[in-house]
């Protein structure tokens, strides 16, 4: 991978796209969380309230929650600068726009991040390439002082057809009831 200079955020008022024209914003938020294990689960649950106030955002939740969650767990592991004396805060930024979700996190090292192979009885290190496969695009950069920026950029996930059970398309849930001399039979919940 390469170091990606022409990010897809700047941090004025304007989104630049991988060509350098201006985009207005039209959804954004940002956030301050201390370096510890439980911040991806907070940086999750602050991108679900984000994503309830765009419109079209329950596209976003899966892939973007399982990227952001990633990109802050890598922060909170490594993002200490050299010297250890800052880089107790890390930053993330959402931003929304023309169909895309943007999602950003702000270390204090300046080590790049790489995506390694993993074993197959590895217990971790496939957290990059989860963000590789989930991403349209990603990438990192410096950051004004110490550290580095990682983003994203998420696409939206197809819709689903309408969950109510009498739509077309609509899959009926099911569950299985065991009858008292072993026989299995499925039935129909249709609540």
């Amino acid at each position: 991978m390469q170091d990606l200079t022409h990010l897809p955020f700047d941090e004025g008022t304007e989104l630049r796209t991988w060509f350098d024209q201006p985009l207005p914003i039209m959804t954004s938020d940002r956030h301050s969380l201390p370096r510890h294990q439980k911040s991806s689960g907070v940086a999750r649950a602050m991108l679900r309230d984000f994503l309830r106030c765009v419109n079209g955002g329950e596209l976003f939740a899966t892939a973007g929650e399982l990227v952001l969650s990633e990109l802050v767990a890598n922060a909170v592991l490594h993002g200490r600068p050299a010297g250890g004396q800052f880089g107790e805060l890390i930053f993330v930024r959402f931003e929304q726009y023309q169909g895309l979700l943007y999602v950003e996190v702000h270390d204090g090292s300046e080590e790049q991040p790489t995506v390694s192979p993993a074993r197959e009885d590895d217990e971790s290190g496939r957290g990059l390439w989860l963000v590789e496969q989930l991403s349209l695009d990603w990438g990192y950069g410096p950051r004004d002082g110490i550290g580095k920026r990682v983003w994203a950029v998420i696409g939206p996930a197809e819709p689903k057809p309408s969950e109510h059970p009498g739509a077309a398309g609509a899959e009926v849930p099911t569950q299985t009831v065991a009858r008292p001399q072993g026989v299995v039979s499925v039935v129909s919940d249709t609540r």
